[in-house]
């Protein structure tokens, strides 16, 4: 019988919001960039810090495979440039943890944009500032002067006519995950 491991992804929020790796009964990780955007200084660093000297969070890049799934599926989807690079980062450690290493992975982020395109990822996600997200969007772009669509397409201008494109949601899925 398989054994499956268990643990969570933390973004940046999750931290913020006052999440302690150190109280986690699962193995966290997280993305260097989390460092750099909580700072090296309070209580939010010290808890940080304790947790990667204890073995409790795991500070790790996702690979290169990883990123390009996410960054092809947020781009098919319309979400790449709602997500910034340590988003996808993220999102790829919580992917590859999960499609590779065999985890029962769970981000623990209030980023609706992150949740969103991991449900797409069938990822697991935990909100805990915030309301989890309802519905699964994905984002179409719209050229309000000659009505074409275009999807997974990631310019600001209608390749046809030269207007400004709009943005677009469709539901995908209801009640995700």
């Amino acid at each position: 019988m398989k054994t499956v491991k268990e643990g969570y992804v933390l973004d940046s929020t999750a931290i913020i919001q006052g999440v302690d790796p150190n109280s986690l009964k699962r193995e966290s990780f997280t993305i260097r960039e989390l460092l750099d955007e909580i700072g090296e200084i309070g209580k939010r660093w010290i808890r940080i810090k304790t947790a990667m000297m204890l073995g409790k969070l795991v500070i790790r890049e996702p690979s290169a495979g990883g990123m390009e799934k996410v960054e092809r599926t947020a781009k098919e989807y319309g979400l790449y440039d709602k997500l910034s690079k340590p988003d996808i980062k993220i999102l790829a450690l919580g992917y590859e943890l999960h499609s590779e290493e065999d985890y029962d992975i769970e981000i623990i982020t209030d980023d609706y944009d992150i949740q969103n395109t991991a449900a797409i990822l069938n990822l697991k996600y935990i909100s805990i500032g915030m309301k989890k997200i309802r519905k699964t969007y994905l984002y179409v772009k719209y050229c309000p002067a000659c009505k074409r669509k275009y999807s997974g397409y990631t310019g600001t201008i209608c390749p046809v006519c030269g207007y400004r494109l709009i943005g677009m949601k469709k539901v995908i899925k209801d009640n995700t995950y």
